[in-house]
């Protein structure tokens, strides 16, 4: 500890052994004194505690949080207070600005910057500003059993402020494993409901109850908490914006998006600047295929610090919606450059390289990406990810060119050869590097069905045409989890004659291709011509039977094969065109692009909304007069 800090630090822990050391060391050089109030452990907390020296009091766990807090203040002898939980740190580099607000004579407490974690690994986060460093004064203390707080009696400090900073905290607590482990959603819907059935109209605890089902994703039990709290209340509380934000996402989830679009407005006036409102008011545009409208919002984003905000907007998942927004209209090259801009902001945000790579390789805007490796290289963490989507892009050469560049990938999964191997034809090289894996108990799930897929792709590829026209042994598909499993690997793999005759075996082969990965979807627009024209074919008979089939206008997984397997024939019927006559003009292709296309009207107006989402062909270069429906987009 720092003997010369001004700063006591607070805490209330249970059982806290695995997450204790990371929250003391963070602040071993910043505070003075450690007050630690334990309220039951039984693990190794207290010793863990004492061995940073600090104060450990046992103390009997009452169902409200406020009332341990404030036990441990009345302990801390230092001119200020710092409160953490067990599950949180200081981020590195604080100390300099802890000293320097603690100087300010105008201050009462600081709301400090909380960086909350979220997901599996963190790779989302949600920022907020909490009232944690205070002066210790016994007029300042916690209210409520549960989300307890303390700004308001900081505020309440005649000639003192409540300011921000931008001292950071790591929260981890919302990561998936801590919560599970730690059963948090349970004990506190238990000590809400309990405050309730002794106050029932609390504002603050019917927030923290919808709260706690909207992190659920449990909107339909959050909504009707939610929405008589938002009547009811000023726009003024400090989590009013929250409120709002949280209503308007779980009207959208509710199959309520119409109403949320109609008050979305009242926020925005409201909450100005509020980047995670304007963002939702974007997609709820969306929703309703009103794109346009969706682009000026996004084009048109202020942030403000003000509110809470999960991280990306105005940054990097804004650009990453502006990027599917030009897609939806086909307007590829400014797609692609929202979708390097968001990697720009974020390297390893996942999802825009999942709509990059597909994009640039379709519209032969691949030396963007080539200058962007040069630059920036591949982040660890979507090495793999950039790996299997070349792959599936039939793209390997630019894999070997790259190679040194995926190390990431081949150390984690070796056996990646073998696909790359088998994709540039050769197969006894791939045969031969999968064998080993395959053999190893701890491999042998991952490295089976690429197996067997080279080995069912031999015997077809001996075959032949033969093979194509009648289908091998249906029983030499027991080695994969499902047809469809097969059919991507085969695609992986540019297995084509053992793709061929998989596909005819199955008797749904439109349900196969319609859940294939854009990536994927491409790289069939792309397969050798006589595959091009067998696809054709079978979709042209699926799409023909289901047309006869008689069906509501609103069953809506009937329309959506359709869509897939009508954009997916017209992308095909694009590649078939040059071949059947090389003197057809681009103006007779548009022409036939557009009768094709009006052939095929969804009933429902969200789903025309849905249309459009992923260019992968670039067969002509200006949108279709109905961009919502543009054929060159494949579901």
């Amino acid at each position: 500890m720092n003997p010369d800090s001004p700063v006591s630090l607070c805490m209330i822990v249970r059982d806290e052994e695995w997450v204790l050391s990371q929250c003391l060391s963070s602040v071993a050089d910043m505070v003075s004194e450690v007050i630690i109030l334990d309220t039951g452990s039984v693990d190794a907390t207290c010793s863990i505690a004492e061995k940073y020296g600090a104060q450990v009091i046992s103390y009997s766990w009452q169902s409200d949080f406020a009332a341990a807090r404030n036990e441990s203040l009345k302990l801390a002898t230092k001119p200020w207070i710092l409160v953490l939980d067990a599950d949180e740190c200081v981020a590195d580099g604080q100390k300099e600005k802890l000293c320097a607000l603690c100087a300010d004579e105008a201050a009462a407490g600081y709301e400090l910057q909380i960086k909350s974690l979220l997901g599996h690994q963190g790779d989302e986060q949600v920022t907020d500003y909490v009232c944690r460093l205070f002066r210790n004064d016994p007029e300042i203390k916690f209210s409520g059993s549960i989300h307890e707080q303390i700004a308001s009696a900081v505020q309440a400090k005649p000639g003192q402020q409540l300011k921000r900073c931008d001292l950071e905290i790591i929260h981890y607590g919302y990561l998936t494993h801590i919560i599970e482990q730690k059963n948090k959603t349970e004990r506190n819907l238990r000590l809400i409901k309990e405050a309730l059935a002794a106050d029932s109209k609390n504002r603050e605890l019917l927030y923290a109850l919808g709260t706690e089902y909207f992190q659920q994703a449990d909107y339909s039990q959050a909504l009707p908490i939610f929405e008589p709290l938002l009547a009811s209340l000023p726009v003024t509380e400090g989590y009013a914006s929250d409120l709002f934000l949280k209503t308007m996402y779980a009207l959208r989830e509710t199959g309520r998006a119409k109403d949320a679009l109609q008050q979305i407005e009242q926020g925005l006036t409201a909450f100005p600047n509020f980047a995670d409102l304007q963002e939702l008011h974007a997609v709820l545009l969306m929703d309703e295929g009103q794109d346009n409208k969706a682009l000026h919002v996004l084009d048109g984003m202020c942030i403000s610090r003000e509110y809470t905000s999960v991280s990306g907007a105005g940054t990097y998942r804004t650009a990453y919606l502006q990027g599917m927004l030009l897609e939806r209209q086909g307007q590829w090259k400014k797609a692609c450059e929202s979708y390097r801009v968001s990697l720009e902001y974020r390297p390893d945000y996942v999802p825009a390289w999942q709509r990059w790579l597909p994009l640039v390789v379709g519209t032969g805007q691949i030396e963007q990406l080539n200058d962007w490796v040069k630059k920036h290289g591949i982040p660890k963490k979507v090495q793999l990810l950039v790996f299997y989507l070349m792959l599936d892009l039939q793209q390997p050469a630019w894999i070997v060119k790259h190679k040194e560049d995926l190390q990431g990938a081949f150390l984690a999964q070796p056996w990646i050869e073998a696909l790359l191997q088998a994709q540039i034809g050769e197969y006894s090289t791939a045969c031969r590097y999968i064998q080993p894996w395959v053999q190893s108990p701890a491999h042998r799930e991952p490295t089976e069905t690429i197996q067997a897929a080279l080995e069912y792709s031999k015997t077809a590829l001996k075959l032949g045409h033969r093979g194509m026209q009648t289908g091998l042994d249906k029983p030499q598909l027991h080695r994969f989890s499902s047809a469809a499993d097969a059919c991507q690997m085969f695609i992986r793999i540019g297995a084509w004659y053992g793709f061929s005759s998989m596909l005819r075996s199955d008797p749904s082969p439109g349900m196969l291709l319609s859940a294939l990965s854009p990536a994927m979807k491409m790289a069939l627009v792309h397969a050798p011509i006589w595959v091009v024209e067998q696809l054709r074919s079978l979709l042209e008979q699926e799409l023909q039977r289901e047309g006869k089939r008689e069906r509501k206008r609103d069953q809506e997984p009937d329309e959506i094969l359709k869509s897939h397997c009508y954009m997916l024939w017209i992308a095909l019927h694009t590649r078939m065109i040059p071949g059947e006559n090389e003197l057809l003009s681009d103006t007779k292709l548009r022409s036939f692009l557009q009768e094709q296309q009006e052939k095929y009207i969804p009933a429902s107006e969200v789903h025309i909304a849905r249309c459009g989402w992923n260019a992968l062909t670039y067969v002509i270069s200006t949108p279709l007069k109905r961009s919502e429906l543009h054929p060159l987009v494949l579901l």
